[in-house]
């Protein structure tokens, strides 16, 4: 999960962890350090009509595999940019946006991002390994549960990939909000804040 964002953007994560994987990130997603991984090849009995958040062990390491959380680490990158010269402002899905015309060499900034990076948490610069098969999982059932709190807000159902794709092919990566806004219904801040922590596993680190 390369730390965060690289050059400033005010897009949202269409992806759990994506933003958190280049730069930071995202993330948000924000984003992923695991022990030894297992395939995901077989799909779990009920990841489809789970109404409830599957839970691996306690021992599951954090994903990803950062010191700080996002809502301690973003504030204080945000903060080294700034004193660094970047009029730079942190949104409430950690995007980061430049607001006052200071971003004129994208690379002085990367590098400066990278530094500050550094700084606060050098783990939100390396890059997250694969899910487990546990926590392909427990993602999956907190996918589907993010969708229906999305519905309930009144935006169309977004339809789940099957399990076997999601651990697969999407290795993960699947964003009920990105999909949303790919139709012209963009939830609110709000509404993406409420419903991306609403029953979250208590290892995925990303936003």
């Amino acid at each position: 999960m390369a730390a965060g964002r690289r050059a400033p953007t005010t897009g949202r994560p269409h992806e759990p962890g994506t933003d958190m994987k280049k730069g930071v990130v995202v993330t948000i997603l924000l984003l992923l350090s695991l022990t030894s991984c297992t395939s995901a090849s077989t799909p779990p009995t009920t990841p489809e009509t789970s109404t409830t958040t599957s839970t691996p062990s306690d021992s599951t390491p954090r994903w990803p595999p950062v010191s700080l959380l996002p809502d301690e680490f973003f504030p204080r990158l945000v903060k080294c940019l700034q004193d660094n010269g970047y009029a730079v402002t942190l949104g409430p899905d950690y995007s980061i946006s430049e607001t006052g015309g200071s971003l004129e060499d994208a690379s002085a900034y990367n590098e400066t991002f990278d530094d500050c990076t550094r700084q606060i948490d050098p783990g939100y610069l390396e890059e997250p390994p694969p899910f487990t098969q546990a926590q392909l999982e427990s993602l999956y059932a907190y996918l589907t549960l993010e969708t229906q709190c999305l519905a309930e807000f009144g935006y169309p159902l977004v339809e789940m990939p099957s399990f076997e794709r999601f651990s697969t092919d999407l290795e993960g990566r699947f964003d009920p909000v990105g999909e949303l806004a790919d139709i012209g219904n963009l939830p609110t801040d709000d509404e993406i804040r409420t419903c991306r922590q609403r029953d979250k596993p208590a290892w995925f680190v990303a936003p």
